[in-house]
């Protein structure tokens, strides 16, 4: 590639912006079987923090690296996810019913959705601890829930950037192959300075 056009920042938008969506393709297509979502999550972390912001290799590299690293535990953590989330759709479910029966009010339900964000929120961090520290399922969960804990500022803005992203695809299912990358991508930048006070990588 021509030196210049590496140093010029049009191309050097473009370029990033082409890596963006081939890291974020990457993650959609990795994450068809459910189960594997989680190691494909981490993946995509890795890729944007190597990557995308560090220019150290190619996506494709990045993101096969650590999604085969990851596997079998990120298969182990998002069966636990799956399984939470199974018990919040029941129990949604359930208020729903009762509150048709007028039993409860129907406000109940979102009491179970702020749940189901803070899980969403959580699930985050581990994948993204994941995606750096190689540790037992336990430990994972467990450092990932007292970083979560321990910086809420930053805590809130992934779980701002998880709600836009899921509604812009819900209104625009196109931007699939951008938006959770982009979100990643922002939420590295906070992620970042956090991990830098826990290890010197």
């Amino acid at each position: 590639m021509n030196s210049k056009k590496k140093e010029n920042p049009f191309f050097t938008i473009l370029f990033k912006i082409i890596d963006l969506v081939g890291a974020t393709s990457l993650f959609v297509i990795f994450s068809l079987p459910l189960i594997t979502s989680g190691a494909s999550l981490s993946a995509l972390y890795y890729t944007i923090r190597r990557n995308i912001r560090e220019e150290k290799n190619h996506v494709w590299n990045c993101f096969w690296h650590s999604f085969k690293m990851n596997l079998k535990q990120g298969m182990g953590l998002t069966v636990i996810f799956l399984a939470a989330a199974v018990i919040l759709m029941g129990d949604i479910a359930a208020v729903r019913t009762l509150a048709e029966g007028g039993r409860i009010s129907s406000g109940f339900s979102f009491l179970f959705y702020a749940v189901a964000a803070l899980i969403a929120v959580y699930a985050n961090w581990v994948f993204i601890y994941l995606s750096r520290y190689d540790n037992t399922v336990k430990a994972t969960l467990k450092n990932a829930f007292i970083i979560s804990v321990s910086n809420l500022p930053v805590t809130l803005i992934m779980l701002g950037s998880i709600v836009v992203t899921v509604i812009v695809v819900a209104l625009m299912p196109i931007t699939l192959i951008i938006m959770p990358g982009l979100a990643a991508w922002i939420m590295s930048y906070r992620a970042e300075k956090v991990f830098e006070k826990y290890s010197d990588d």
